[in-house]
């Protein structure tokens, strides 16, 4: 009876933990501060799909020209949407093998096998940016350091790959371990 309970929560910390690494990748994916730059009198951030600079109280963003990027900053806004779809399916299908189990359909491994996937998108999506602007100067030669956007993008792929492990943690265990009640005279 405890190991069922446990099993509840198990399954219930993975789907907690997909639904936030879908969140959490929309949002690094969505915001422009991947890498931001100050001076005294300015502050420029760089997303993947925008940039925005804040003078004062004025602010102007302006989305990257996609006919003339660089073909690096193609894949990785690619590999960040392609994430973001493979964790929303990964959700769903984690959801439904946790109200409904079925062992001849495996949702939960399927869903485990997607945040896996999702995780290790992410993982080359930050990789591929790193390595791609890692020492290049801003304008004007001002260092660039590492924004939000960046470190969320990072977080995100390790709680696809914690979560996917739940996944395939809890639903690989034998079918007799999920209801203790099963075949007993309480059916």
């Amino acid at each position: 009876m405890v190991l069922c309970c446990r099993m509840q929560e198990i399954r219930a910390l993975a789907c907690v933990l997909a639904a936030a690494t879908l969140v959490l990748t929309v949002v690094a994916t969505a915001t422009s501060t991947w890498r931001v730059t100050e001076e005294t009198f300015f502050r420029e951030s760089f997303g993947i799909f925008i940039s925005c600079r804040f003078q004062g109280y004025y602010r102007s963003c302006k989305l990257l020209d996609i006919g003339t990027d660089e073909g690096w900053l193609h894949a990785v806004r690619f590999l960040m949407v392609f994430s973001i779809f493979t964790a929303f399916v990964a959700l769903v299908l984690g959801i439904l093998g946790f109200i409904c189990i079925s062992h001849k359909i495996n949702q939960p491994k399927v869903a485990g096998a997607l945040m896996i996937l999702t995780g290790l998108l992410i993982m080359i999506a930050a990789a591929l940016y790193t390595g791609f602007t890692r020492g290049t100067p801003g304008p004007g030669g001002v260092v660039l350091y590492w924004g939000y956007s960046y470190i969320i993008a990072w977080v995100c792929m390790v709680l696809a790959l914690i979560s996917g492990l739940l996944f395939f943690l809890v639903y690989d265990l034998p079918k007799d371990m999920w209801d203790p009640y099963e075949g007993s005279i309480y059916m």
